[in-house]
């Protein structure tokens, strides 16, 4: 819908999407916060990085 934008997804993402977070892609996110928040722990980064092998998308650092 945005494609010139960067959205990015991140804290709570645990909490509201649950199982269903690689859904933020789908969603038109283009991007995600991984490892701790400045307020909340958040997941482990090695486990988003699988998300993201398991998806077929490309894993990029810090931008």
């Amino acid at each position: 819908m945005l494609p010139n934008k960067r959205i990015s997804v991140c804290g709570g993402r645990e909490t509201n999407f649950r199982e269903l977070q690689s859904w933020i892609f789908l969603a038109g996110a283009s991007g995600m916060m991984t490892g701790n928040y400045l307020t909340k722990k958040g997941r482990m980064p090695e486990l988003d990085r699988q998300m993201l092998i398991d998806l077929g998308l490309e894993v990029r650092g810090c931008i």
